[in-house]
């Protein structure tokens, strides 16, 4: 790896500043978002790419603007993460203080990635997937009496569900956590957990007799799970789910329900197989009966 934070200091005349943070932005320091970056080249195009590659976070495009009020010296500090061959991972790790890109009309985060770099209004050079010396070329072949317009593409951590599944006393387990985005699935989330969800005990609704997993295609009630905490995470009940719960309200049936599009950060308690737990009295009739 190169020390390209050096280098580039060198060449923008100053030290790096201290991490700053702006607007809504969480903290980030390179080398945290260099753990969520992931380079990768298309098999079909030989095109290589950098996108998250850890669950629950996405990427937005920006376009800012650097005057070169104060020289040509554009004052980013950039830092290679790694690089093969001809691809490589390169990062803005901070602004110089007092430099043009510390004026810049959006700010410039740590973590963040130059996708295109070009003289204001003129044709744009992909810098995406360059190692440290290929970015500066490109950086370098720009007029350097002309502002620059960066396009960078940033990471946006996603709103999450933190779930909690709980189990039968009689189980002796340990609650299970881990966390959901917007629009996931609940049954088969939970399933991909490795986590075994159907009540072997449960009777099928849609038969009236028998047991047994209808595999996820809401007749069966085997996958019911009773909602402790956070029912407004989840989508709204169907007129069939409804009827077939219609003695435990605050029951789901985890093959029909998923998480709503979150706006912020939430969580979701579940109690896994509640059939388990209810009176010896009701556990004939707890799903068989019809309303």
């Amino acid at each position: 790896m190169l020390s390209s934070s050096a280098s580039l200091c060198f060449l923008m005349h100053a030290a790096p500043p201290p991490l700053r943070t702006f607007g809504w932005q969480m903290s980030m320091t390179v080398e945290e978002a260099a753990t969520i970056w992931g380079l990768q080249r298309n098999r079909q195009t030989g095109r290589a790419q950098v996108l998250p590659n850890v669950f629950g976070w996405d990427t937005e495009e920006v376009v800012t603007r650097v005057e070169r009020r104060d020289g040509p010296s554009l004052g980013i500090v950039l830092e290679e993460i790694g690089s093969a061959e001809d691809i490589g991972l390169v990062l803005v790790d901070s602004c110089v203080d007092g430099g043009n890109a510390a004026a810049a009309s959006l700010p410039l985060l740590p973590g963040d990635l130059m996708v295109a770099v070009a003289n204001a209004g003129g044709p744009a050079l992909c810098v995406e997937a360059l190692p440290y010396d290929a970015t500066i070329a490109a950086l370098g072949s720009l007029d350097p009496s002309q502002p620059v317009e960066l396009t960078l593409r940033r990471l946006v951590k996603l709103p999450r569900c933190a779930v909690t599944l709980k189990f039968a006393a009689s189980e002796n387990r340990a609650d299970e956590q881990f966390e959901l985005l917007g629009g996931m699935p609940l049954r088969r989330s939970i399933l991909s957990k490795g986590i075994k969800l159907n009540d072997p005990l449960a009777r099928r609704f849609d038969a009236g007799w028998g047991t047994g997993d209808c595999g996820g295609e809401g007749t069966c009630c085997t996958c019911a799970v009773d909602v402790i905490e956070g029912t407004e995470v989840l989508n709204g009940q169907g007129s069939q789910e409804r009827q077939m719960l219609s003695k435990h309200p605050s029951w789901r049936l985890a093959c029909k329900a998923s998480i709503v599009n979150i706006e912020q950060d939430t969580r979701l308690v579940l109690k896994v197989a509640p059939r388990q737990e209810v009176d010896e009295t009701e556990r004939d009739s707890a799903f068989n009966e019809r309303a």
